[in-house]
């Protein structure tokens, strides 16, 4: 039998499975992303009820089993971001963000960036008051893809690689901002104001964009950018943007 492994994970997702157990999606700097079978996991009295919730930040004791499922020996909570539970909008993003870590989260590959940036996020959530704007939303949606190796081009054009300095467009089949004359189909029209924005936040820590506003443009653009590149809806979008009341 494998010995157990002990690890740090986030639980990014989950299902209930018969009557007691629950198998959930961890995110782990150490194994990526895999799944582990919590047996008894949603008994009122378990040791290990309400520690595999999703969003919780856990030390968990791992044994590889047969297939891609691995048994959850033990496992105790060391966040559970209880602040961001009572509030509608930040649940709502911790449920989001957890969403994109586990598009991006790959088997057997060490994952230490993306589950830094998701802990840190839920982290900020959790310790700010205030409602937060579309632009942490979009710095945490631009982070994730830059981790995934899928840095979005914004100031260059995708395609010629030139820099303009007049406004230009989005495409999602080209990565990125393109000039107009570079492409012949396109989904966005983005101001340079929207570019910089977006450059800036890429580039700078994530809790700096907290109470920003994002600019005129679109909200929505690099999560359908990772819809895209994920091939699948992100089936928590659609409830966030009725919070932000955009679509």
């Amino acid at each position: 039998m494998p010995e157990a492994q002990e690890i740090n994970a986030i639980v990014v997702g989950y299902t209930d499975y018969s009557e007691s157990d629950r198998i959930a999606k961890l995110l782990s700097p150490q194994l990526g992303l895999f799944s582990v079978m919590g047996r008894g996991a949603r008994r009122s009295k378990h040791r290990l009820s309400g520690v595999i919730d999703l969003g919780n930040d856990i030390t968990a004791q791992v044994r590889q089993g047969k297939g891609d499922l691995w048994t959850l020996t033990s496992a105790q909570l060391d966040n559970g971001f209880l602040n961001i539970r009572n509030h509608i909008h930040k649940l709502a993003l911790l449920s989001y963000c957890c969403e994109i870590s586990s598009r991006f989260g790959q088997t057997n590959m060490p994952a230490p960036k993306l589950y830094g940036l998701l802990q840190n996020t839920l982290a900020l959530l959790n310790t700010e008051s205030e409602v937060l704007g579309p632009l942490f939303r979009i710095g945490f949606e631009l982070k994730a893809l830059s981790f995934a190796g899928l840095r979005p081009p914004l100031s260059r054009c995708a395609i010629c690689g030139e820099i303009s300095h007049q406004d230009m467009v989005y495409s999602l089949n080209s990565g990125g901002a393109v000039h107009a004359s570079c492409v012949t189909h396109s989904e966005y029209t983005v101001s340079n104001a929207w570019i910089q924005a977006l450059e800036a936040i890429l580039c700078s820590p994530l809790k700096e964009s907290f109470h920003l506003k994002a600019p005129s443009g679109p909200q929505w653009a690099i999560a359908r950018q990772i819809e895209f590149h994920t091939e699948g809806a992100l089936r928590s979008r659609s409830f966030l943007a009725t919070l932000e009341g955009s679509s």
